[in-house]
């Protein structure tokens, strides 16, 4: 018997965490890129901190009554030099906090092709004229979906795509080992850090503590919240942030229930000096967030932590190191390999905000030529 297919909008959280909180993550795990930030516990979060300037816009697909593909969006404001000045419509997880990579949509692999046009089409039937920008930030660039949105995207929506945004967002292979990592750096790379692990570990008592094992959770990430706003203080756009802030107090118990958390902390003379907060998921460590006191700088703590997050990851089997998207020399030191991801992004055409936003952008991309 053939299948059923049907398609429908909902617009409120409740009915989406009624309706998909269950079937969620299976169906994340189905498609090609499922990633971190996807995830029903980083998602629903998410929304817990967004509040009403964050509409759901979820799309779901159902066969045979059961829920097979999900289009998680929402319509919210996006910044523009800090203020609220367009309406965008986006991924869940996007907007004015949040740190979030590698977005997609919820499709079971191999299907985007036959799925997309149909989603898109309830999008436009149901958003109408709500938004003045398409944003799809941080999606990867080999993606059938990415692929889709190129190609069919002003067809579906009646609007012009703007020149595509790349970034490249470096990652390492995990070896079986911290000695086969080792060996496979340069000499020079082996020798300056060995020189700062071993001056930290002979000079100091040094404790490594590890969140959810030799602390609580929620101690954990208040060491975390402190230590990075010591070392970054005003230049951070995370931790300072108290919506922020606010959400990883949420996230980080929840993450470690499904363990999905790797939080490690470096005790140096008996005070908690620098901390680590990645993410654990498909047999991937994610690089988030990291601090240390400044008095400490001279130990080079960032290098030995990164170092003891490798060893932690190797010893728990895990096969990759992904360090997110952001110029770091740290990243291009340590990492042995790159993938692409790509922001789309399309203004709608009667929308005046938007054409008044794209006037002043290109009179002050003139007046810096100029």
């Amino acid at each position: 018997m053939p299948s059923t297919q049907s398609i429908s909008l909902i617009t409120s959280w409740s009915e989406v965490r009624q309706q998909l909180a269950p079937h969620w993550d299976e169906i994340l795990e189905r498609s090609a890129y499922p990633s971190v930030f996807q995830t029903w516990d980083y998602i629903d979060a998410w929304m817990g901190q967004a509040g009403v300037a964050f509409a759901p816009q979820v799309i779901v697909v159902e066969e045979n009554g059961e829920p097979i593909a999900i289009a998680p969006m929402t319509l919210g404001p996006m910044m523009v030099m800090g203020k609220p000045l367009l309406r965008q419509l986006t991924f869940l997880g996007c907007g004015g906090f949040g740190l979030s990579e590698y977005l997609d949509f919820l499709i079971p692999e191999g299907r985007e092709q036959e799925l997309l046009p149909a989603i898109f089409a309830e999008l436009k039937g149901a958003t109408g004229g709500q938004w003045d920008v398409i944003n799809f930030p941080l999606m990867r660039a080999e993606a059938a979906s990415t692929s889709w949105l190129r190609e069919h995207l002003t067809a579906h929506m009646g609007v012009r795509l703007e020149p595509e945004d790349r970034c490249d967002s470096p990652y390492l292979p995990l070896p079986a080992s911290w000695d086969d990592f080792m060996g496979s750096r340069s000499p020079s790379f082996r020798k300056a850090f060995k020189r700062k692990w071993n001056k930290l570990h002979r000079e100091h008592e040094v404790k490594l503590l590890e969140v959810g094992v030799d602390c609580s959770v929620e101690d954990g990430i208040e060491h975390i919240v402190h230590l990075h706003n010591q070392r970054w203080g005003e230049e951070s756009q995370a931790f300072s942030d108290a919506q922020f802030a606010a959400l990883h107090r949420e996230l980080a118990p929840r993450l470690h229930a499904a363990q999905r958390l790797c939080i490690i902390l470096l005790e140096i003379d008996g005070e908690i000096a620098a901390g680590r907060y990645d993410f654990v998921y498909r047999g991937v460590l994610w690089n988030y967030q990291s601090g240390w006191l400044p008095k400490y700088q001279k130990l080079s703590p960032g290098v030995v932590m990164l170092g003891h997050s490798l060893q932690w990851a190797m010893r728990h089997g895990l096969k990759e190191y992904d360090f997110l998207i952001g110029e770091s020399a740290y990243k291009a030191s340590w990492s042995s390999a790159e993938r692409q991801l790509a922001s789309l992004q399309a203004f709608h055409p009667q929308s005046m905000r938007a054409k008044a936003f794209q006037v002043v952008r290109a009179l002050k991309r003139m007046a810096r030529r100029n």
